[in-house]
């Protein structure tokens, strides 16, 4: 996940200064053992906490810039009782500064904002300040803060799944209406085939080669959309039908892809020549986006929303990560080795893989009763 770490750490660095000092050393420091993905998702966090803090705790200041630490010392537990309080119960969508909140937090986005707080005041109390020579803060009131973190079994996971996967046939035919069926109609709310605009048709056919190919390869490898955008030329060998994949925490893993994936790649990356007339270097980022006449490389959220808006045209609720669910879940059923999965979805944790032996509960009493019947 080389490119996307690097532009998280450009993200970072952009965010730094919007934060107060001890905030953006906290960053510094945690930079020496977590990758910028991590830090970045824990500096968006304690931004989250700093702006209700502002608006709640001290609305005098001018901007979270001007927090400080005497305002962070003299914070008690019922505060942090209130923001979480308000992360689950806030109705509105709203605009603060430059940042959209969105409405109610589940109970594991909570959980994680209030992890990062706790890291960022054990920081600070265990932390020398050079300024003053003594630690940030001379009490750690997240110290008792409890995190609650609500373990989901495999088995209800893969129920919560099964009406948002591809299944079987499926896989193929999703990646065939990318091609061709989106050109002939969208879904619309109530089941209606709905003709597409010239703008949308014209958008679709620029990206189709592109975006089945994304597709083809997040279905037929498992990838996680991280370790996609990532992906340089030099990563891929369309022939031998492999990926050199930058895994988490640095592991390299050699995935392979099947030969339908093969022929939607080769596709794109002759488009991705002629068409975007992008540079060819062994650095270069595989899947690029052109806009305006400028090639950018491919972003999640670019990914993110262009599988919603195919799956919904196609008459599912899906993400990303539904087609890497979708891909676990027909390797299991057609190998019934739940170590080959978890190894080519680069699972660390068997017991993450488990969720696919889960999925065909409904089969095998099916299969039962046709028996003995």
């Amino acid at each position: 996940m080389r490119i996307q770490r690097e532009k998280d750490y450009e993200k970072l660095e952009q965010l730094r200064p919007l934060l107060p000092y001890y905030v953006s050393e906290y960053i510094q420091i945690s930079l020496d053992s977590l990758t910028p993905t991590t830090v970045l998702s824990y500096a968006l966090d304690i931004q989250d906490f700093l702006e209700w803090m502002w608006h709640s705790i001290v609305p005098g200041k001018n901007s979270i810039m001007e927090i400080t630490l005497e305002d962070i010392e003299r914070l008690i537990e019922m505060d942090i009782s209130h923001y979480r309080s308000y992360l689950k119960n806030r109705q509105d969508s709203h605009n603060k500064g430059n940042r959209y909140y969105k409405t109610k937090n589940k109970d594991s986005t909570i959980s994680r904002k209030i992890s990062a707080l706790r890291n960022l005041f054990e920081f600070l109390h265990t932390h020398t300040n050079r300024e003053t020579g003594s630690i940030y803060l001379s009490k750690n009131i997240m110290e008792n803060t409890k995190v609650s973190m609500k373990k989901t079994s495999a088995k209800a996971k893969a129920e919560k799944l099964k009406s948002n996967i591809l299944r079987n046939q499926e896989l193929t035919d999703f990646q065939d209406f990318i091609m061709v069926g989106y050109g002939e109609g969208a879904l619309s709310s109530n089941g209606e085939v709905k003709e597409l605009s010239k703008m949308q048709r014209a958008y679709w056919n620029i990206n189709r080669s592109r975006d089945a190919a994304i597709v083809s390869l997040l279905l037929g490898s498992g990838l996680r959309v991280g370790e996609l955008i990532s992906l340089r030329l030099k990563d891929i060998n369309v022939e031998e039908r492999k990926l050199l994949v930058d895994r988490k925490r640095g592991k390299e893993d050699i995935v392979f892809f099947p030969k339908q994936t093969q022929e939607y790649l080769r596709d794109y990356l002759e488009i991705r020549q002629n068409v975007f007339k992008a540079a060819s270097g062994p650095n270069e980022p595989l899947f690029l986006t052109k806009y305006a006449g400028k090639v950018n490389p491919i972003s999640k959220n670019t990914i993110q929303k262009m599988v919603m808006k195919y799956a919904k045209a196609y008459g599912k609720d899906m993400t990303p990560h539904s087609l890497r669910h979708s891909f676990g879940t027909y390797l299991f059923k057609k190998t019934k080795n739940i170590r080959g999965v978890q190894k080519a979805l680069g699972h660390e944790s068997m017991e993450t893989t488990q969720i696919y032996t889960h999925m065909f509960e409904d089969d095998d009493r099916d299969l039962i009763d046709q028996a003995f019947e």
